[in-house]
């Protein structure tokens, strides 16, 4: 049985695509124990001609092409057709720290683990830094709740191995059209893991891309960020809704709050200079999906503190100026 796929959406990514496979083949792990899954996402630089190049060069990789339909879509497609034991999403511009993989996969394997989580270093313009620390316990399996009870980072799916049984058991899959779709991925998946191990392995190398669709102020892009929080915070309450443990419960809750709050700090700073009609059909949406008014607390007991201000609809409409 293959033991890991390695599921590799690729985007006008040229620069960097072969530096990427390349490192695949760099984890001490035997060609036949792995495959890799690339899927074209409708790229319009040479990135296609490139992949085929590579899986030309290799038995043990997949191709699949699309027409642009995001990065989400083309992970769902290869979580289709992966056959490993377990699955790594890898993004097409970053990669793996030679010789580290195999270490991951063997405590993943050794411990029946439904996911197991490593470490990252993000490059950015101002240099190397380690990414996102999950601060828990290492090399001890716990629940998903126990995870969360204990502040697990939903930041990054790259940073984790997941059972792909597991995943399919759960039909779990990424949710098409969102940005932020690791964070959203992960809110779902860890409620229902069994077996979650933390290991202090540094595996993983992220490019943080500066242009990427979550920092630009291209107006379309702000307003798909601003829809994609709008989604996550209601998905969040309605996970929160399906968990037993009332302390889980209220996390969840306490989560989706905060990115209401935060939502509409980002509304009325304004600085992508939305029109009066675009925050007023943001406001109506948060109310519609019944996430405004805030209900509970939030992550932090200082914007806990000014929920009567924030819950006050006049006052914010006024700030608004909708």
């Amino acid at each position: 049985m293959i033991k890991l796929s390695f599921i590799i959406p690729v985007y006008n990514a040229e620069a960097y695509l072969e530096r990427c496979i390349q490192t695949l083949y760099m984890q001490d792990i035997y060609e036949e124990d792995f495959e890799v899954i690339m899927v074209n996402d409708g790229s319009t630089d040479n990135s296609f001609t490139i992949a085929q190049k590579i899986a030309n060069e290799h038995k043990n990789i997949k191709l699949f092409t699309q027409e642009n339909q995001g990065s989400s879509v083309a992970r769902n497609i290869a979580l289709n057709n992966a056959n490993g034991k377990f699955v790594s999403f890898i993004d097409s511009d970053d990669f793996l720290i030679p010789y580290t993989l195999k270490n991951v996969l063997e405590i993943a394997e050794k411990n029946l683990i439904d996911i197991c989580s490593f470490k990252l270093i993000v490059q950015t313009p101002v240099g190397d830094k380690l990414g996102s620390e999950q601060n828990l316990p290492k090399l001890k399996v716990m629940t998903g709740e126990d995870a969360i009870v204990k502040g697990v980072n939903f930041w990054s799916v790259c940073s984790s191995i997941f059972s792909l049984d597991f995943l399919n058991q759960h039909n779990i899959r990424f949710t098409n059209g969102i940005i932020s779709q690791d964070s959203e991925f992960n809110m779902r998946v860890y409620p229902l893991a069994k077996r979650v191990i933390f290991t202090d392995i540094i595996s993983y190398y992220y490019f943080d891309n500066v242009t990427s669709a979550t920092k630009s102020k291209d107006y379309k892009k702000v307003l798909k960020k601003i829809e994609s929080l709008v989604y996550i915070a209601n998905s969040t309450k309605q996970v929160a809704s399906l968990l037993k443990s009332p302390f889980l419960r209220n996390n969840y809750i306490q989560r989706s709050n905060s990115m209401v709050i935060g939502l509409l700090k980002l509304l009325i700073g304004n600085p992508y200079s939305l029109s009066k009609n675009t925050k007023r059909d943001i406001f109506e949406m948060i109310k519609e999906k019944k996430i405004y008014p805030i209900k509970g607390g939030t992550l932090s007991w200082k914007s806990s503190l000014l929920l009567p201000i924030f819950n006050n609809e006049i006052l914010i409409k006024a700030m608004l100026q909708i």
